[in-house]
């Protein structure tokens, strides 16, 4: 997340003069002064992990960008289950086996009729097939928009990983920004805070050997208390900083680069906005969204309309009889039989209680809630598009001056250590000098730190902030791959 220090709010360090200072700070060496001259610069000998390695590892490892990639996966079978009456057949086969055991007993002279029943025993097993088969023939378009509406529902699901990927890599910059930034915050309090320990001692020292009053001492200590509030405030939120990057990124943040600046790679606003338009996944997603309500209104039409298929099926069943008695029929035997029938049929709907039409009726409101989201969309992010450049040409202001004003700190720090050692001015007034030097280099870093997120979110909302708009040296995933291996897919998973 963005760093929510403010960049302009100045600090409220101030040394207050009295006759104290203006004599005892006469002893300080010059040491000191050079070493607030230094504060918040350095260098280090281990490699430093760029931007773009940051990227790379986050866009090869972020768990929530591999979820929406499975998401998509998900979304591609929609295109193989609405080809299911795409000229495709549907064959079932049922079979079984039926076993029977009939035994009756001594009958009698029905009503003197001559009829005289025989005793018999009579078992059988009569196994049975039977394999159908159903072939659309027509559906009066039916099938296509559905197809169609597949289609449409997985370019939706392509700008929405788009957009996954956007998010994730945004919040893995945001959170290198802010390391940077705070790192560079501490190391100018410690600066500052290791430069008030020797005016503390000899403030000590002075009031010990009564030349200074314990209000002098207070003072003093006031200011190192301040500087190491600060201090501890900046470390605290470093540790949030890095806490957030590791979640983001899923390694512990090493010696991090300075921050480059994001070029946008269009010169106008007015060629950001038609960049943006074309190239937002948001507002290519809701695009998407509109097509494929728009083809779930025609198929929803297509419902009321005539439908025609084939049928075909096939049964076979063989009787396997034993006639145990009487001993004079005795004797085994089998019965086989077989039924095939092919037909070709038509279903034409004639009312079905009010529902098809409710159907139609949802599907039209579905298209004119995306027409309508689309329209809010777009709106949403041009505005946003438009503020983060113009905040961004303000905030390169911002840091232009600050850049001139650290300038000018550093040499009004070197002027007034001339006039220490010439014995023309306080260290009072070196100090208030070195103040403002302090409070410059923490609002120059804020600042780019600041400008950094606002070049961020402006790629964002202009959709250059993904792996191939960075060009990061990797391969990246190919949403179509699976596309392809389903879109036909007949037997397997």
């Amino acid at each position: 997340m963005p760093s929510t220090r403010p960049f302009l709010s100045p600090r409220d360090h101030s040394v207050t003069t009295t006759p104290f200072f203006r004599s005892i700070f006469r002893a300080l060496s010059v040491t000191l002064a050079l070493l607030f001259l230094g504060a918040g610069e350095g260098t280090t000998a281990e490699p430093e992990e760029t931007l773009r390695d940051v990227l790379v590892q986050t866009y090869e490892s972020n768990p929530q960008l591999a979820s929406q990639r499975a998401i998509l996966r998900a979304t591609d079978e929609k295109l193989p289950q609405a080809k299911e009456y795409w000229f495709r057949p549907v064959i079932g086969a049922t079979g079984g086996a039926e076993w029977e055991y009939e035994e009756s007993g001594q009958g009698f002279n029905a009503a003197g009729s001559g009829l005289v029943s025989v005793p018999y025993k009579t078992r059988s097993l009569t196994p049975d097939v039977n394999i159908s088969l159903d072939f659309p023939l027509f559906r009066s378009g039916q099938t296509v928009y559905n197809i169609k509406a597949a289609e449409a529902a997985i370019d939706t699901g392509q700008w929405d990983l788009v957009s996954t990927e956007q998010s994730v890599l945004g919040q893995a910059a945001h959170a290198y920004a802010d390391v940077v930034l705070y790192r560079s915050l501490v190391k100018v309090d410690k600066s500052e805070v290791k430069a008030y320990v020797p005016l503390l001692q000899m403030a000590k020292d002075m009031y010990q050997s009564r030349t200074a009053t314990i209000t002098d001492l207070a003072q003093v200590e006031v200011e190192l208390a301040e500087a190491n509030a600060t201090l501890a405030n900046d470390q605290g939120l470093l540790e949030v900083a890095e806490a957030n990057y590791e979640a983001v990124v899923g390694i512990e943040p090493s010696t991090l680069a300075p921050l480059p600046r994001l070029d946008p790679a269009v010169v106008t606003l007015e060629e950001a906005e038609a960049f943006g338009l074309k190239n937002n996944p948001l507002i290519r997603s809701a695009e998407a969204n509109v097509q494929q309500a728009h083809y779930a209104v025609s198929s929803r039409k297509t419902a009321l309309l005539p439908t025609v298929g084939l049928s075909a099926s096939f049964e076979n069943s063989w009787d396997n009889y034993r006639v145990i008695s009487p001993a004079s029929s005795a004797g085994t035997g089998t019965q086989d039989m077989t039924v095939g029938t092919v037909g070709v049929s038509a279903t034409i709907p004639i009312y079905s209680g009010g529902v098809m039409y409710s159907y139609i009726r949802e599907a039209l409101q579905d298209e004119t809630a995306s027409e309508l989201s689309l329209k809010n969309t777009k709106r949403q992010q041009t505005s946003a598009l438009r503020g983060a450049w113009k905040h961004r040409k303000a905030l390169e202001r911002v840091v232009q001056s600050y850049l001139g004003a650290v300038t000018s700190a550093k040499t009004a720090v070197e002027g007034k250590t001339r006039e220490y050692k010439n014995g023309t001015t306080t260290m009072q007034e070196v100090l208030l000098v070195q103040e403002s030097l302090y409070g410059v280099l923490a609002d120059h870093a804020t600042a780019s730190n600041q400008l950094f997120h606002t070049e961020v979110v402006l790629l964002q909302n202009m959709g250059i902030l993904t792996a191939a708009g960075f060009q990061l040296p990797l391969t990246p995933y190919d949403p179509n791959k699976n596309l392809e291996e389903v879109r036909d897919k007949l037997i397997g998973w």
